[in-house]
């Protein structure tokens, strides 16, 4: 019987089992790239967290060092109402005076205070970053009030806190907290929470003196003194020996009047002929009463800049009351030429004049200190007065001269009050 061959089984062969190995090698290497996939996502997402929290942080530094610098120009500036902006109501009070107290006996500088339920604390003024701008509040009764934003959006704010210096004269701390949100529990602990950041920076601030150097005499002129009138010279602080008229060069006899009242009128003291001060040049005599030179007086935060077109006695009291506690800056000869009071003993006023200083008319009653290359009034000295101190860079040669009667307290509030207030390097920075 003939033999049949059988069909082949179509059972897996060694040549179809092969594909199982390859299977597994795949899947072997799809589980190690999965892994490697995953440790990468992991960096990524550790890199992701660690460059949100530093841009977090850098933005709250930035908010405290931002904070630092518009606290120097609010010292520095004018008058502010509850938003921080600058106002001319005369009613409103200046940054400084809301939020610094002067000791004129010391000379030191400490910061104010609101009476809350938990005592006595310092005022803290503040800023926040919003939608339309930074947002600022200047209290000057209470906390400050931030607006937040919804949703946890980050919303740069910093809070300003004074620290007074009570063995220093004209020296303080600025304490200053950035965070990434208005909240109270940063802004005042200067610790976040959640996402926030929060950095805090304390800078040492200085005030240099309008007035470095205190005039000794109630009239002062670089040269000499011929006046067509006779004018009036008083002294009546025994500190600097009643000395009413410093000059340079001669004063002529019958020019000046000159009294000293330590308790009835008496004969003030005139020294004239002083060559020293005559064989000053003008700049270094300029440089002997403010520290600086005239350009870099003029250049100072503080000073602000007034010009005299004319006659300008009403425009100058506007600039004035506008102004207070901050040193004028009169860019060319400046002409008094309307009756009235220009500063108060409480808040003099010290002009520096670029040029000629003249009394136009009668009844002017100036609290302060005048500083002019040359000073002349077309009026008797009696009607119109200097309650401070006049001082002229140049030899005098005119009808008349204001009255001047030398006041220490106008001169004292001058030297502690007004000035630039700068930072000094260093402090600290807590992050």
């Amino acid at each position: 019987m003939p033999l049949r061959r059988l069909p082949r089984s179509t059972a897996c062969t060694p040549r179809q089992q092969r594909g199982i190995a390859t299977l597994l090698v795949v899947m072997a290497l799809f589980f190690l790239v999965s892994m490697v996939a995953a440790y990468t996502s992991r960096n990524l997402i550790f890199e992701q967290r660690t460059s949100a929290n530093q841009y977090r942080a850098t933005q709250a530094f930035e908010a405290a060092e931002g904070g630092v610098e518009w606290a120097l120009a609010q010292l520095n500036g004018s008058r502010v109402d509850a938003s921080c902006a600058t106002s001319t109501d005369i009613n409103r009070d200046t940054f400084r005076s809301r939020y610094l107290v002067f000791d004129l006996g010391r000379g030191t500088v400490s910061p104010q205070r609101w009476v809350s339920p938990d005592g006595p604390l310092r005022l803290a003024p503040g800023c926040s970053r919003t939608a339309a701008g930074w947002q600022c509040s200047c209290p000057s009764n209470g906390p400050p009030t931030l607006v937040g934003a919804d949703g946890g959006t980050v919303q740069p704010s910093f809070r300003v806190l004074f620290e007074g210096d009570t063995s220093t004269p004209g020296v303080l701390r600025v304490d200053v907290i950035g965070c990434t949100s208005p909240s109270e529990t940063c802004l005042s602990l200067g610790q976040g929470s959640g996402n926030e950041a929060a950095a805090r920076l304390n800078v040492t601030l200085v005030m240099l003196p309008a007035l470095a150097s205190t005039p000794a005499a109630a009239l002062t002129v670089r040269g000499a003194v011929t006046l067509d009138t006779p004018a009036i010279a008083i002294n009546d602080n025994a500190g600097t020996n009643g000395l009413s008229v410093h000059a340079g060069g001669l004063v002529q006899s019958g020019d000046i009047t000159a009294l000293s009242m330590p308790g009835s009128p008496g004969a003030g003291v005139i020294a004239d002929n002083d060559t020293a001060m005559a064989n000053t040049p003008p700049d270094r005599f300029f440089a002997g009463f403010f520290g600086l030179s005239r350009a870099a007086f003029a250049r100072q935060p503080a000073v602000s800049s007034f010009t005299c077109r004319g006659g300008c006695g009403d425009s100058l009291r506007a600039h004035v009351r506008a102004n207070p506690g901050r040193p004028i800056w009169v860019a060319d000869d400046l002409v008094i030429d309307s009756a009235g009071d220009i500063g108060t003993p409480d808040t003099p006023v010290l002009l520096v004049v670029n040029g000629q200083a003249s009394w136009a008319t009668s009844g002017i009653n100036l609290h302060g200190v005048v500083y002019a290359q040359g000073a002349a009034a077309s009026n008797g000295s009696s009607a119109n007065w200097v309650q401070g101190a006049l001082i002229s860079e140049n030899a005098i040669n005119a009808p008349t001269l204001p009255g001047t009667r030398y006041d220490a307290n106008v001169i004292q509030r001058i030297r502690q009050q007004q000035g630039s207030v700068i930072r000094l390097p260093g402090g600290w920075r807590d992050f």
